[in-house]
């Protein structure tokens, strides 16, 4: 059985670019488990093979919300994955908008599952939870356990 191909969203944070200051990083790409992907790819690495990790700022995004998202639908379209995941966002509000405009528009363009997750308190959940399946967490990354 081959493996599921999945195309991962994670931010400056989780992407290992810095905290704040690096929100204004722009799109890099690592074709293959990047950062927290690692933990994705060897929790369900049977099943799946990240074959693609995308980093980009918060505030990268976040300006130019509708723009950036769709350069990175565009690349994402060029892996040819089965799935895609973005976030946990937990909290953060900006990191949270960004997975969920991601998520959306890739379930409607490219027609595959998309899965994204954050807490209740997300700014993303509100604007994104009719279109998308977004799973619960804390409010913090100490909460991923």
């Amino acid at each position: 059985m081959d493996k599921i191909r999945i195309v991962y969203y994670i931010n400056q944070f989780f992407g290992q670019e810095g905290g704040e200051e690096a929100a204004s990083t722009g799109i890099k790409i690592h074709n293959e488990a990047f950062g927290l992907t690692k933990n994705f790819e060897e929790t369900y690495g049977e099943e799946c093979e990240v074959v693609a990790t995308i980093v980009c700022g918060d505030n990268y995004i976040a300006e130019r919300l509708e723009d950036v998202t769709e350069e990175i639908v565009n690349i994402i379209e060029k892996y040819h994955p089965d799935a895609f995941v973005a976030g946990p966002a937990y909290g953060a509000g900006r990191y949270g908008v960004a997975c969920g405009s991601l998520c959306t528009e890739v379930q409607e363009k490219l027609n595959i599952p998309v899965i994204t997750a954050m807490n209740e308190i997300n700014p993303g959940v509100q604007i994104y939870r009719k279109f998308i399946y977004i799973l619960e967490t804390g409010t913090k990354a100490s909460t991923m356990k």
